[in-house]
């Protein structure tokens, strides 16, 4: 499949197509279409797949994942959601390479976990700002939902974290027992 789209590639400005921006652009409505769609179909696939909701059967996966990609591509927001967000994605992907390059100047990740840890927390820093970016230039965030629910879905996604760091930072003595991940120190009480 590669080859074949390299030789169509190479070979579209041979056959009197010009150059290879006006290949994009002659083709732009089956390129735009195309390319959502194969994602949303390999990721809904894929899922389905090796979740094995639907056990062995490969042909009820694909179904699904040719459906919901279908249906997705249906109005066009996804497809404008697309435009919006992956440029962006990929400005991150070039910032965080280029993060890798200034830490690999002055740190051994081989030797220290330093930096990994660094750029996890830039990674997710980008990734946050790809987000919220990408939602405001959708201009979703101007949405009466926003308004009406935005500032509760603020306050329980830090009380989430805050229970999460708790739990994650307490420490247990002996055999846990099976609500230990909703009392993180019962196990040292000595029940």
């Amino acid at each position: 499949m590669t080859n074949l789209v390299g030789l169509v590639l190479q070979t579209f400005p041979l056959i009197g197509g010009g150059s290879l921006g006006e290949f994009f652009g002659r083709y732009n409505d089956l390129i735009v279409y195309t390319i959502p769609f194969i994602l949303i179909f390999a990721v809904v696939y894929g899922i389905l797949y090796k979740a094995k909701i639907f056990g062995e059967n490969k042909g009820v996966n694909a179904i699904i994942g040719l459906s919901i990609a279908g249906l997705a591509l249906w109005e066009g927001s996804v497809i404008q959601f697309f435009s919006v967000i992956f440029p962006n994605l990929g400005i991150a992907i070039a910032v965080l390479l280029g993060m890798v390059i200034l830490l690999g100047l002055f740190m051994s990740f081989e030797k220290s976990n330093i930096g990994s840890i660094i750029l996890f927390f830039f990674a997710m820093l980008l990734g946050l700002i790809v987000i919220l970016s990408s939602l405001s230039d959708y201009n979703w965030w101007g949405s009466y939902w926003w308004q009406n629910w935005g500032g509760l879905l603020i306050i329980g996604l830090i009380i989430i974290i805050v229970v999460g760091i708790l739990m994650a930072t307490g420490k247990q003595t002996g055999k846990p027992s099976r609500y230990s991940f909703l009392v993180p120190n019962e196990g040292s009480r000595g029940e």
